[in-house]
């Protein structure tokens, strides 16, 4: 911080020297500001959800091509209009950030009035996806939106527990691909809305633990800042444990078979024992990137394995 007390500016240029890049076009930047990789995981966890209800016998009739055309654009637009209003929101911080400071609006190629406009139209082609689908879906989606953008992301330079308020909002892609085919929220779809609220919370301390100055210079009070790396540390250890059994549910309720079973008690002892090597007295900045590769690396996985389990058995 300055000496009067506020947060230093940054400045991408300097931050990025070697950047030669062309400037993108106005169509890259908008496209950027959906965050297309975030997206797309998103995606595939919604229609994984909708697969994962029909192979468990949960679905209402055969699967149908409208409902997942409706699914997979519904969830696409609504993922990308909570990221466009975050990264609103979100435009000061950051510009304060190294990883952020290029981003379309803190790098000034997009201003925030058509930005927010984009956001909100998103939203509203979103919203009307969705109710064609059912109440239900549409429920869960908006409730996501709102809590995304609401509350989370303003909670975010307030309180560290904003990381698990924003694990619900997280969570939502693979419990709407459930309702989709069952007009339900049955069991199986509590359990993947789990998992995914569940797998976050380690995923997400990781980054703050290897990336606690750029937090930092944003003003964003992560867990590591506010209560210390051992705490950080510690709560990634016990979200891991609490992941590990609650993967293995799916299984006995016989919503899973032997295949992902088996897989998700490896791919849960992996993260869970890379989480206890933090405990280290040596481990820092590089454990904690390991670990959030780990991470990384465990949801396609251990999703891989269920959709596996689901063509297979």
């Amino acid at each position: 911080m300055n000496e009067n007390g506020s947060q230093p500016k940054a400045d991408p240029a300097s931050m990025n020297p070697s950047d030669s890049r062309p400037t993108p076009s106005k169509l890259a930047d908008y496209i950027e500001l959906c965050k297309p990789s975030i997206t797309g995981m998103n995606l595939l966890m919604a229609l994984g959800g909708m697969a994962f209800a029909q192979h468990a016998g949960q679905a209402k009739g055969p699967l149908s091509i409208k409902s997942m055309l409706l699914l997979a654009l519904g969830s696409t637009l609504i993922v990308s209009s909570a990221n466009v209003m975050n990264q609103v929101i979100e435009r000061e911080g950051d510009g304060l950030m190294i990883r952020t400071a290029s981003r379309p609006l803190p790098s000034g190629r997009l201003s925030p009035l058509p930005a927010t406009l984009f956001g909100i139209g998103l939203g509203i082609a979103s919203l009307a996806l969705l109710a064609a689908i059912n109440s239900i879906t549409l429920i869960i989606g908006l409730v996501a939106w709102l809590v995304y953008v609401l509350i989370y992301t303003p909670m975010k330079r307030k309180a560290p527990i904003s990381l698990t308020v924003g694990a619900f909002a997280g969570a939502a892609p693979p419990l709407m691909g459930w309702t989709t085919v069952t007009d339900s929220i049955g069991l199986g779809g509590l359990l993947l809305f789990g998992v995914l609220a569940v797998w976050q919370l380690p995923h997400f301390l990781a980054i703050s633990l290897f990336r606690q100055e750029d937090y930092l210079r944003a003003g964003i009070r992560t867990v590591p800042a506010v209560r210390g790396e051992e705490v950080a540390k510690a709560q990634s250890i016990a979200w891991c444990a609490v992941l590990l059994p609650l993967s293995l549910v799916l299984v006995y309720q016989e919503l899973a078979g032997v295949l992902y079973g088996a897989s998700a008690l490896a791919l849960g002892l992996w993260f869970l024992i890379y989480s206890l090597k933090g405990l280290h007295k040596n481990a820092e900045e590089k454990w904690a990137k390991q670990f959030f590769l780990v991470s990384l690396a465990y949801l396609p996985l251990l999703t891989a394995a269920l959709c596996l389990d689901v063509v297979l058995l």
